[in-house]
Formats: C-alpha cells, sequence, structure tokens
C-alpha cells in the first residue's frame, strides 16, 4: 500500500497533509479589566418579531465573554447607535471595539457617535473576521 502511494501520480499531486503552512500565531494581550475591549456585530435577518425585530446587535466583552444582544428592527445606523448606547449604558463606554467592515459600523453616524466618546481608544476594523467562532457561538 505504501509503495502504491508513494508511485501514485494522483497521490503524490494532492500534496500531504502535513505540507500546508500554518498561518503564524499573533500573542494576544492579557484584558486586565471586563468590558474594556468588545467585540460588535450585527447577527440576521432572522424571523420578526411580535415587536417588528429582525435583527440583533451582539457586543460580547472578550476579557469575561459576557454576551448582550440588542434588537432591532433594521441595521440603519441610528439603530445601530441607538443599540450600542443601550448596551453602553449598562456595559460602559469601552476603550476598544473590534467589528467588522458593515455599513452600519463605518458609516458616518456610528463613527461620529463613537469618536465623541472620551474614553475610546480605538475602533479595530476587521478584514477578515476571526472572532466568528465566539459570535457565532453566541448568535446561536
Amino acid at each position: 500500500m505504501e509503495r502504491f502511494v508513494k508511485t501514485c501520480d494522483q497521490c503524490q499531486r494532492a500534496g500531504k497533509p502535513n505540507d500546508k503552512k500554518k498561518a503564524p500565531l499573533k500573542l494576544v494581550p492579557v484584558i486586565q479589566e471586563v468590558f474594556t475591549k468588545l467585540n460588535i456585530d450585527a447577527c440576521g435577518p432572522l424571523p420578526i418579531t411580535s415587536k417588528g425585530n429582525r435583527y440583533l446587535i451582539t457586543a460580547i466583552c472578550m476579557s469575561s465573554k459576557f454576551p448582550e444582544a440588542i434588537p432591532v428592527s433594521d441595521i440603519s445606523s441610528v439603530s445601530v447607535t441607538d443599540a450600542l448606547l443601550n448596551i453602553f449604558s449598562r456595559m460602559g463606554f469601552p476603550r476598544e471595539i473590534q467589528c467588522d467592515q458593515g455599513t452600519s459600523f463605518t458609516s458616518a453616524l456610528t463613527t461620529e457617535f463613537l469618536k465623541d466618546s472620551e474614553y475610546l481608544s480605538g475602533i479595530v476594523l476587521c478584514i477578515i473576521h476571526r472572532v466568528t467562532l465566539l459570535s457565532d457561538f453566541i448568535e446561536r
């Protein structure tokens, strides 16, 4: 069997599982305080509720993994800003926010709202949404 696999042209072209290069690991800084770094995302469209809500704006604390979800009827910048204000009123304003490049998070109103926060030091926009494992688990 081993000799067959070594001489099989198709097997050799397919490559071996160990031949694939792994992406380099990045050091993730330890977060000392809860609610200082949040991951926010929009989930939906979902089935419409009795109150007319079809989407969820989710926020997850990256240190404690505490989830928060606010139902909204649409993901316009006004709805997202209201949902974020609702979340921040309970969790407090974070120092850093991580989100994907969805239009509801990169709109002029949302970015202006976040820039006006004296506590927020940065907004990290992910080109590749690396936090999907955690956020997808919470959204389900």
